[in-house]
């Protein structure tokens, strides 16, 4: 019902502390405040505007959009609403800006001053009135304004969207093949019907069906697929993958393709690779960082790796986290190879834990290995000329390495830190880079 990010009037039914239970179109929720100053702030209140901050399997986290957050709420029937919301964003008034504030108004939409600046930005570089309209029921259906989005709503495909229309084009002239396998054949029409979907035009669509057609590409684009790995067991069944793998669009991809095999055109494969580096890439640019990383700015990424375990030596897979260091400069925020930290984590079995902490400062490499047991101590050891070799390839100096083995007491502290890490690593649809 209520979805991450998403703005909502309710009628207050009750208020105790945090917790507060609410009517939304004579739905019964109760939710979590934020702080238990907002509980204190609705007491005499029977209706109010909140965001859903956070949704887990056993609360909702909402903020009350009320003037103790900063934010501007102003009546639409106030004659000089306008003016207000304009001059607490710091913004002149001009026929511009003042377009742009009428329009969130009449949505019903929160008007904040870091949001009224990002949309004045927008329409002074000449985005068109209809566009930003489009931008608008987005934004009241609680997505995430990013470039990412942004880069959805539009008349005409922009440059970042070229792969998009390639897989389009070439999902067309496969499926026009006779010979196809019925299987594959309806496979690619979902897709193409669903690419279809993805670019806003104005041919008679609702902006209501315009608007959940894109969140549902959001949705679909903004499950990772390692996040998807990630909250099954490792032992899970075939089916239980296939379905964990149909809620990230890069998983349904991968799937896709391989049953495909040699039947797929090279030139269609290729662009379905790309396609998913792009997708995985920013997924892990927009990955939330982990707390107490305690350096600089981090990338986050979760992978699962695959590994022998037990007497026979079977196969299993678990989920690695890796954070590697940024820097961040006024333009752009980006690795710099020759200067950043990386650190990998993976709890292969319980008790088994291992740490890779490598720091490169101009070409020069020091690397710490801390493992749990004495035997993965031997095992990372042997694996160190392996390394040397591998970095010296790539132009880099190995210069220290060292291995140790983690006191059980820190042990146990590090397992459960990381095994609690990779259940907050939810990707946002919200590449900002």
């Amino acid at each position: 019902m209520l979805r991450l990010n998403q703005r909502f009037n309710a009628e207050v039914l009750q208020v105790s502390g945090e917790t507060v239970v609410l009517s939304i179109q004579g739905v019964r929720v109760v939710a979590r405040l934020v702080s238990p100053e907002q509980g204190m702030a609705l007491m005499n209140q029977r209706q109010a505007q909140f965001v859903v901050r956070e949704i887990t399997s056993h609360a909702v986290l909402i903020q009350h959009l009320g003037a103790e957050t900063g934010l501007t709420e102003v009546a639409s029937h106030q004659p000089d609403a306008v003016s207000v919301l304009l001059e607490g964003a710091a913004l002149p008034s001009t026929p511009a800006n003042q377009e742009v504030v009428r329009l969130l108004l009449a949505r019903g939409v929160v008007v904040t001053p870091d949001l009224l600046q990002t949309l004045a930005q927008l329409r002074s570089q000449g985005i068109s009135a209809r566009r930003l309209e489009r931008i608008l029921d987005l934004i009241a259906q609680g997505v995430p304004l990013s470039p990412s989005v942004l880069n959805l709503v539009g008349e005409e495909a922009p440059p970042g969207l070229v792969l998009w229309e390639a897989l389009r084009r070439g999902l067309r002239e496969w499926l026009a093949q006779d010979d196809l396998e019925e299987t594959l054949r309806a496979q690619g029409q979902y897709l193409l019907s669903l690419l279809e979907g993805l670019w806003v035009t104005e041919k008679g669509d609702e902006k209501a069906a315009l608007s959940e057609r894109l969140m549902q590409w959001v949705n679909w684009f903004g499950r990772s697929l390692e996040r998807a790995l990630s909250l099954l067991n490792r032992h899970a069944p075939q089916e239980e993958l296939d379905s964990a793998l149909e809620t990230s669009l890069v998983g349904w991809l991968w799937r896709f393709q391989r049953a495909a095999g040699e039947h797929m055109p090279a030139e269609l494969r290729d662009v379905i690779n790309r396609l998913m580096t792009q997708i995985r890439y920013e997924h892990m640019l927009s990955g939330p960082s982990p707390e107490g990383a305690g350096w600089g700015e981090w990338l986050s990424f979760s992978f699962p790796v695959t590994f022998a375990s037990g007497e026979g030596g079977q196969p299993e897979w678990q989920m690695a986290h890796l954070r590697v260091a940024t820097r961040h400069t006024s333009q752009e925020r980006r690795v710099d190879p020759a200067y950043t930290r990386l650190v990998l984590d993976v709890v292969l079995t319980p008790g088994y834990i291992v740490r890779v902490d490598v720091s490169i400062v101009r070409q020069v490499v020091g690397t710490r290995v801390e493992v749990s047991t004495p035997d993965l101590a031997r095992a990372a050891e042997t694996e160190l000329p392996g390394l040397r070799r591998q970095l010296e390839a790539l132009g880099y100096v190995l210069q220290r390495a060292e291995v140790r083995v983690i006191p059980p007491a820190n042990s146990e502290a590090q397992e459960r830190s990381m095994v609690a890490w990779h259940l907050k690593t939810e990707v946002p649809f919200n590449v900002e880079v």
